[in-house]
């Protein structure tokens, strides 16, 4: 069974009252813990992501975005 589905941070909205290493440090920790396999930690990120990141990052290109 895998842990995926079942682990949430708190939405990174990319507002100037939020810090991203924070939410990068939570990030990373879940993966981690969840071991996300690589192919699905870009789909965990943007699982993650909500308002103007999310909205910047969908602008990106996507070799940028999968990296």
């Amino acid at each position: 069974m895998a842990l995926q589905p079942f682990l949430k941070i708190n939405t990174f909205k990319g507002t100037s009252n939020e810090n991203f290493d924070e939410f990068e440090r939570l990030l990373r920790a879940a993966i981690n813990v969840g071991q996300i396999a690589a192919p699905q930690q870009v789909p965990f990120l943007q699982l993650n992501l909500g308002g103007g990141a999310s909205n910047f990052y969908n602008s990106l290109t996507a070799a940028v975005r999968g990296n």
